[in-house]
Formats: structure tokens, C-alpha cells, sequence
């Protein structure tokens, strides 16, 4: 009995290595090995299915139109990024390759349509910038206007923005002037960003919390694919709050006398502090540090939406701006500054201040 039971417990661990390895061991094909061949023909298959089957293989036709587009073979680019975006239509990096096909060939409406869609919705800096860059060489004043001046701290400003590593700065000046708008309060971007530093906890020392995934680990790194997935992993993880808002502080002291009454760090690196999971935000009285590294669409398995990550970050920076003021979290459940567990009750939250987070607000700017 003794055996069986030990035999049982041993199957079971060896069914759950085998699992763990199937699912760390699935990956993509890498671009630099396709063989061009065998990615037309499973093209081919693509165009054959119906719109649900052509979802879950579309990535081969985006593929294919980059390679077709890189040999000159304009047309038949233009044609597998149609079919492909029939599919996927998020797929804003392609929008904007399919936009300038067309206007190459005459088809200028489509082109512009395209391209402000991309400048409306792109979370990603470089594209939104290659977009608008695009309509304005063909004469068309996009949705934004880009400020491509240098963002120097500007006169008497009471709340400071310091980027934190590299930031998308366009989204910033979003994010600042609806903070300015909802706060009441002054707002300023520092040119100068802060390094973050080395990782300061990476993400497999997350997933070996204990001797059991340790041993997991041990066992899997004989593997040499498996291996090298760890050590990606080793390289990537999170920084903690705690010691980016220090950072902050030392470069940045608020003397007496002076207008600014805190310093917010943003950053796109992923935060934690503690034994937590992970934050979206951490502050105290005259420092702060938020992430949006949470809220981006390609953390999320989103659509790009950038007005949404700006709605979140505009929801976030409030929050953390309270603290930095002083001011303790209300206990309103619909507040902008009601305390998420999740991304799903962030988004939930109102965009408006509760009555008694006005007051005090109020109370702690002299309005």
C-alpha cells in the first residue's frame, strides 16, 4: 500500500514536469529561420479558411506580406496585409504599412483614414510619431499635433513628472495636461530621465518561491531550450517602488519656500515593494512612483487604445498625486481613488473625485 501510494505520487510529479514542459517548451517559429516556401503554402491553407480558423494563424500572412513588401513585390504585400487586417484589424503596425502601400498607389483616402486611426489609437511612440510624420509630408493635419519641443520644467509648477527609464514622453504630455485639468494644480515634465537601475527582483525568482520550484527549475534547466528561456527570465523582472522614489528624492529635494509641493516618478518598468505581487503605484508624503507598464495593451492581450492607457494613468497619477500631498485614500468604492486589486476594478472606477477628496484637495492646495 505504502508502495503504490509512493508510486502514485511519483507519476503524478513526472505528469506535471511533462506538462510544465510542454507549455514553457511551446513557442513561435523565429523570423530569421522560416523557410519561405513552406510559409507560402501554409498561406495558401489560410486563404482557404473560414474567418475564426484564419484568426488563430494570421500571424503566417503578416509574415509573409512583410517579406513580399522588404522584396518589392508591392502588390502582393498590399493584398496578404488587406487579408490579414480582415482579421485582426488591431494590428496598428500593419495599418500603417498597408496606409503607406496604398498612397504609393493612388489611394490616398484609404491611406490618410488608416493612418489617423494609427496617430488616434497607437500606444507605441515610434509608430505614433512615423504616422503623424507621414500625413504631414502628404499635407494632412492629424488628430494630435506633436510638441517636439524639449520638455523643460516649466514656471511656478506644484506637482513635477520625473520619467523613470525609458518613457513614451508624447503620452506623458497627455497625461499631463488631463492631471493639470482634473487636480487643479500645476504640472511639469522633467527633461532628464532617472536610470531604474538593475532589476531588482526578476521574474524567475518569482516563479521559485519555494524548494519544490526550485527543484522544478533544476530539473528543467537540463534541458538546454528550457535553459535558455530561464535566462531570459533571470534578465527580466521588476524594480522596487521604494527604492526609485529614494532615487527621486536625492536628485530632486523640495526646499522650503518653494511652489512645488511633490515629485511623481512614472515609469514603464513593472513595480513592487514588499511582499507584494506587483503595483501599479507606491507614494508618501512628497514622493511618489507610478507604472504603466500594467496598463499597456500588449501586457493585457488588448487592442491598442491610447486613450485608454491614458485614461489609466490619468486614474493612477490622481491617486498617487493624493498621497504625495498628504492626503489619505477616501472610502468611497467609486472615487477614481478607490483602492483596484486588479486592473478590471481600475478600469471600474469612476473619473470623477468624491466629495470629501475634493475638500481635501482644497484644503491641502490653498483653493
Amino acid at each position: 500500500m505504502v508502495i503504490n501510494k509512493w508510486l502514485k505520487c511519483f507519476i503524478a510529479g513526472l505528469l506535471t514536469i511533462l506538462f510544465l514542459c510542454l507549455g514553457i517548451c511551446a513557442g513561435v517559429e523565429e523570423k530569421s529561420s522560416i523557410d519561405k516556401e513552406k510559409l507560402k503554402k501554409r498561406v495558401e491553407l489560410f486563404l482557404k479558411k473560414d474567418n475564426v480558423s484564419r484568426r488563430r494563424s494570421v500571424e503566417d500572412v503578416f509574415l509573409l506580406a512583410e517579406i513580399y513588401e522588404k522584396e518589392g513585390k508591392d502588390k502582393d504585400a498590399m493584398f496578404l496585409f488587406q487579408e490579414g487586417l480582415r482579421v485582426n484589424s488591431w494590428r496598428l503596425n500593419y495599418q500603417f504599412r498597408l496606409a503607406q502601400l496604398m498612397y504609393k498607389y493612388g489611394d490616398k483616402e484609404q491611406a490618410v483614414e488608416k493612418a489617423k486611426i494609427v496617430c488616434q489609437y497607437a500606444e507605441d511612440e515610434e509608430l505614433l510619431v512615423k504616422a503623424e510624420e507621414f500625413l504631414s509630408r502628404i499635407g494632412i493635419k492629424s488628430i494630435k499635433s506633436i510638441n517636439k519641443t524639449k520638455m523643460k520644467l516649466g514656471k511656478n509648477p506644484e506637482m513635477v513628472i520625473v520619467p523613470i527609464g525609458k518613457v513614451n514622453k508624447l503620452l506623458l504630455l497627455e497625461v499631463k495636461s488631463k492631471l493639470q485639468e482634473k487636480m487643479g494644480i500645476s504640472y511639469s515634465i522633467m527633461e532628464e530621465e532617472i536610470d531604474p537601475g538593475k532589476i531588482d527582483r526578476s521574474y524567475l525568482d518569482k516563479y521559485t518561491i519555494n524548494t519544490k520550484r526550485k527543484l522544478l527549475v533544476s530539473f528543467l534547466r537540463l534541458f538546454p531550450e528550457q535553459n535558455e528561456r530561464f535566462k531570459k527570465l533571470e534578465n527580466q523582472g521588476q524594480f522596487n517602488a521604494s527604492r526609485l522614489i529614494l532615487e527621486v528624492e536625492e536628485k530632486y529635494k523640495i526646499n522650503k519656500g518653494s511652489k512645488i509641493k511633490g515629485y511623481l516618478g512614472i515609469t514603464q518598468e513593472d513595480i513592487f515593494d514588499g511582499n507584494s505581487n506587483f503595483l501599479f503605484g507606491w507614494a508618501r508624503k512628497n514622493y511618489g512612483v507610478m507604472s504603466y507598464h500594467r496598463f499597456l495593451a500588449v501586457f493585457n492581450n488588448e487592442p491598442p487604445n491610447r486613450p485608454r492607457l491614458c485614461d489609466r494613468m490619468v486614474k493612477q497619477g490622481i491617486s498617487s498625486s493624493f498621497f504625495i500631498l498628504g492626503i489619505p485614500r477616501c472610502t468611497n468604492p467609486t472615487c477614481i481613488r478607490a483602492y483596484p486589486h486588479n486592473l478590471t476594478e481600475h478600469d471600474q472606477k469612476s473619473n470623477e473625485l468624491c466629495s470629501w477628496c475634493k475638500k481635501q484637495l482644497e484644503l491641502h492646495t490653498g483653493d
